[in-house]
């Protein structure tokens, strides 16, 4: 099947790197007690807004700080998000040798705000790794709306058929698999070397 597929879609946000939000909210939790699942629905609640490029960073930190009462200020916060940013290196390392093998493009499609890919990209060098980026927020559109599968087929000159997508929200690869793109719900890097397998993309 791999003579049909020549572009890989990609999540970035819990594929490619943990969870931050789920990280920063355990981290919330040891050093101030505060309730790791009330923390993490804080977070992902405005980074709706944050990801559609509609609220900053800083008045995302605020909006955290506020709602959960940690005694910190939005530097500190800052500093706490980004070293919560971690590199899944299996994942990445899978990638790049099926795209290497088989002469696919890599894309990542997310829901991301500028200041973590900013620091994604300083970090682990991700805009070298991936061949185009579709982030939300330069795109403006968020997962799962099928406007972003729409957007990335029409700039790519490229057909639902030639393509897959990884992504850890179920929800989001539903949306993919509606617009005919064969897509994989991410847990971890067996289950996704056993998809790309399945489609043709041995990596070893």
């Amino acid at each position: 099947m791999h003579d049909e597929v020549n572009l890989i879609l990609t999540d970035i946000g819990g594929v490619c790197v943990e969870n931050p939000y789920r990280i920063l909210s355990e981290i919330l939790y040891r050093s101030f007690g505060k309730d790791s699942d009330l923390s993490y629905e804080t977070m992902k609640s405005l980074a709706r807004k944050l990801d559609a490029g509609t609220m900053t960073f800083d008045d995302f930190a605020l909006g955290v700080i506020h709602s959960t009462g940690v005694p910190l200020d939005v530097v500190s916060f800052t500093k706490l998000h980004d070293e919560s940013l971690l590199e899944k290196k299996d994942v990445i390392e899978l990638y790049l040798r099926v795209r290497r093998m088989y002469d696919l493009r890599l894309e990542a499609v997310s829901n991301m705000p500028e200041h973590t890919w900013q620091m994604l990209s300083r970090k682990f060098g991700f805009q070298e790794i991936f061949d185009r980026t579709f982030l939300s927020f330069r795109t403006g559109i968020l997962k799962p709306d099928p406007g972003i599968f729409r957007l990335v087929l029409s700039e790519e000159n490229s057909s639902a058929q030639n393509c897959i997508f990884i992504d850890d929200s179920a929800e989001n690869v539903k949306a993919a698999e509606a617009s005919g793109i064969e897509s994989h719900h991410f847990v971890d890097s067996a289950g996704l070397r056993t998809f790309l397998e399945r489609v043709g993309l041995k990596p070893d």
